[in-house]
C-alpha cells in the first residue's frame, strides 16, 4: 500500500512540476525575457491603400458593365418607345405608357443635370476650404467629394471618414484632423440640408428613409454601382406610381413631400 501512495504521489508531484516549469516559461514571455535567439513573427493585416487596391478590380468591371450598358441603351434610339406601344393592348394604355417614359426620361436627365452642377459646387467648394486649410491633394479631395455625393448620405459619410483618416496622417495633432473632418462634414451638410432640395424641387422629392434603404440594399446588392443607380431607380417607381391607377399609396409613400392639411369643410364631410 505504501508503495501504492508513493507512486501516485511521485506522479502527482511530476505533473505540479511541469506546471510550475510553464508558469514561469510564460513568466519570461510576458517580460520580454525570452530566447533572444526565436525569431518573432508579427503578421500585419493589409492597409486602406492595400485594400482599396485590392477593390479596384472590381469596381472598374463594374464600371465597365454600366458603360456598356449605357451605350447599348444610348444606341437603341426609340427602340424601347416602339415596344412599349406594340405591347400595350389599347390605344389609351398607347398613349399613357408613352408619357410615363418620357416622364421618366425628363426627370432622370433634371436628376443628374441638378446634381452633377450641385456636386461640382460642392467639390470646388471642399477643395478650395481643405486648400486654405493646409491639406496636401485638396484638388484630389474636391474630385472625390464631387463623385461621393452621387450617393446620398452614405457618400458624405465615407468623404468625411477618408478626410479625417488622411488628415490625422498628414497633419501633427488630432485637432487638426478634427478641422478638416469638420469642415468636409459642414459643407456636405449645407449643400444636403438646403442647396440640393431647392435645387431639385418637390417634383423630385423623395421619401428620405426609403432612400436610405434603397441605397443600403442597392449597395449591397450592386456595391458602389448600386448605389449610384438608387435614386434613378426610385425615380422610376414614382414616376410609374404616380401615372397608374391604384398605385397612389405608393406614389405618397415615396414621394418626399408632405400631404396638406385638410380643409375645415373635408374635416366636417368625413
Amino acid at each position: 500500500i505504501a508503495a501504492d501512495v508513493e507512486r501516485k504521489l511521485r506522479g502527482i508531484s511530476e505533473t505540479i512540476e511541469k506546471v510550475a516549469d510553464a508558469g514561469e516559461q510564460v513568466e519570461e514571455l510576458a517580460s520580454g525575457e525570452a530566447d533572444p535567439d526565436v525569431e518573432e513573427v508579427v503578421l500585419k493585416s493589409p492597409d486602406m491603400l492595400t485594400r482599396l487596391a485590392a477593390s479596384a478590380p472590381y469596381l472598374v468591371a463594374q464600371s465597365i458593365f454600366m458603360l456598356v450598358l449605357l451605350f447599348f441603351i444610348t444606341a437603341s434610339g426609340d427602340l424601347f418607345y416602339a415596344k412599349i406601344v406594340e405591347a400595350s393592348p389599347t390605344f389609351r394604355a398607347k398613349r399613357r405608357a408613352i408619357g410615363i417614359t418620357r416622364d421618366i426620361e425628363k426627370r432622370i436627365s433634371r436628376y443628374f443635370l441638378t446634381i452633377s452642377v450641385v456636386n461640382a459646387g460642392l467639390g470646388a467648394s471642399i477643395g478650395l476650404t481643405l486648400w486654405w486649410l493646409g491639406m496636401p491633394n485638396p484638388l484630389l479631395f474636391g474630385v472625390m467629394a464631387f463623385a461621393l455625393n452621387f450617393i446620398p448620405y452614405l457618400g458624405a459619410l465615407a468623404g468625411v471618414a477618408v478626410t479625417f483618416a488622411i488628415g490625422i496622417v498628414s497633419f501633427p495633432t488630432l485637432g487638426d484632423a478634427l478641422v478638416v473632418a469638420a469642415a468636409y462634414l459642414a459643407l456636405t451638410t449645407l449643400e444636403g440640408q438646403l442647396i440640393t432640395p431647392y435645387a431639385i424641387g418637390r417634383r423630385l422629392s423623395l421619401n428620405p428613409v426609403i432612400v436610405f434603404i434603397a441605397v443600403a440594399f442597392w449597395g449591397w446588392a450592386w456595391s458602389v454601382i448600386g448605389m449610384f443607380i438608387a435614386v434613378p431607380l426610385l425615380i422610376v417607381a414614382l414616376v410609374i406610381s404616380e401615372r397608374v391607377e391604384g398605385l397612389e399609396g405608393l406614389a405618397i409613400f415615396l414621394s418626399g413631400e408632405r400631404l396638406p392639411e385638410p380643409s375645415e369643410e373635408e374635416r366636417e364631410a368625413t
